[in-house]
Formats: structure tokens, C-alpha cells, sequence
């Protein structure tokens, strides 16, 4: 912890112990390059000998900035500056650029938010993994035709079948949905379903209740079930 602290405390003061630094690299170099000379080498030749011994001046400079704080944000910051720089030196480049990635990633977050929708979210119904969908279907090949089942055969399926529950629905086509004393409304499409399409799937009414086995027997009156969507 102590550690982190310190290096958190070096990035922050950096500047000042940039000073630093430069100045015990000068103070360091003019040292040896006296000693140099006491020892009998001549002044131009002592400083080049001085700076060879010494090292890469810039090379050490990095190295112990490396050691104050954290490498990878100082070199995320000096490619952001690069990167502001060579923007500002080409605007309409920087325009395509920007208008480009945000196209990009507009269309990235749609494509995976409808991908997160239908591949992986599960369904919002009771032991989704437990669905199985059967389709009715005549021929083979190019003449394969899939339509609804009857009503008697619907019956025949759900007596014959070794699961828990059966359930049938069919979508019809749009209608237009008016209230008493109208004569139009907002179209929609209905969704024709059994009795016990709701029971087995587990959704709950927000209002009102939902359709039950009474209501798919013969004879009983129409009933509606209206989405939340549909009804705001």
C-alpha cells in the first residue's frame, strides 16, 4: 500500500522531480568530467568521456520516470496528446475520423443489444430451457409446406404427447383494434393462443387477468389480452 502511495505521490509531483532529476544528471556528469580532468585528459575530451560513461542520459531519464509512477498511463497520456496533435494539424480528417468510429460503434452496441435480445437473453418465461416449439408441415423439399394445425388435431397432440404441457398459437392478421363508439383504431396484430397459454408460460397480468382453460372452450365469449406496449 505504501508502495502505491509513493508512486501516486511521484506522478502527481512529477514535474518538480523532472527538475530534480535533470539537475543530478547535470550535477553528476560535471563531476566525473572534473575528475577526468584532474586526471590529466583534456576539458572537451573529459565531458565527451563524462556523457560515453555515464550512459544514455535520455534512456536513464525514462527508465527511473518508469520506476516513480505507472508506465502504462504515461504512455496512454503521451498518445493522447500525440493523437490531439495530429488532429488538430488535419480537422477535416479528424471529423471523418470521429463521425466513423461513432457510426461504427453506434452500430457495434445496436447489433449486439438485438443479439443479446434473441441469442442470449433467456425468455421472460417460467424454465425457459424447458420450450420445445413443433411445427406442423406437409411434403418435402421445394414443395414443404408449414401451416396451423386444427383445433381436433391440437386436442389429438396435447393427449398423445409425453409433455408436461401443450400449448398453440397462431398469428392472425393485422386488424385494427377500436374502443366502443369508434370507428377506427391503432393497428395490430393478434395473436391467436389456447387457454393455458399464459398458466404454462408464468407471465403475470399488470392489470385485469389473463385468459384460463375456460376461456378456449366452445361457446365462451371472445376475450383480449392486451400487451403493455400496445395498451400505453
Amino acid at each position: 500500500m505504501l508502495y502505491l502511495i509513493r508512486r501516486v505521490r511521484a506522478l502527481c509531483g512529477r514535474a518538480s522531480k523532472d527538475d530534480e532529476l535533470a539537475e543530478e544528471i547535470r550535477t553528476h556528469l560535471e563531476l566525473r568530467r572534473q575528475a577526468l580532468i584532474a586526471d590529466g585528459m583534456d576539458t572537451r575530451d573529459a565531458a565527451v568521456e563524462a556523457r560515453r560513461r555515464f550512459g544514455n542520459v535520455l534512456g536513464i531519464r525514462e527508465e527511473t520516470r518508469d520506476m516513480w509512477g505507472f508506465a502504462t498511463m504515461d504512455a496512454l497520456g503521451q498518445d493522447l496528446r500525440y493523437g490531439a496533435r495530429m488532429l488538430r494539424r488535419g480537422p477535416l480528417f479528424a471529423i471523418v475520423a470521429v463521425g466513423t468510429l461513432a457510426i461504427g460503434i453506434g452500430a457495434s452496441a445496436t447489433v449486439f443489444s438485438v443479439a443479446d435480445a434473441l441469442l442470449f437473453r433467456p425468455l421472460a418465461v417460467t424454465a425457459p430451457e424447458t420450450l420445445w416449439e413443433l411445427r406442423m408441415s406437409a411434403g418435402a423439399g421445394l414443395g414443404k409446406k408449414e401451416g396451423p394445425i386444427s383445433r381436433s388435431a391440437f386436442e389429438e397432440l396435447r393427449l398423445a404427447t409425453d409433455f408436461a404441457s401443450f400449448i398453440a398459437f397462431q398469428s392472425a392478421n393485422p386488424a385494427a383494434i377500436a374502443r366502443p363508439g369508434e370507428n377506427s383504431g391503432p393497428s395490430a396484430r393478434p395473436e391467436i393462443i389456447s387457454g393455458n397459454y399464459f398458466s404454462v408460460l408464468g407471465p403475470g397480468a399488470a392489470a385485469g387477468r389473463l385468459l384460463g382453460q375456460n376461456d378456449s372452450v366452445p361457446g365462451a365469449p371472445p376475450v383480449a389480452v392486451l400487451s403493455e406496449r400496445f395498451w400505453r
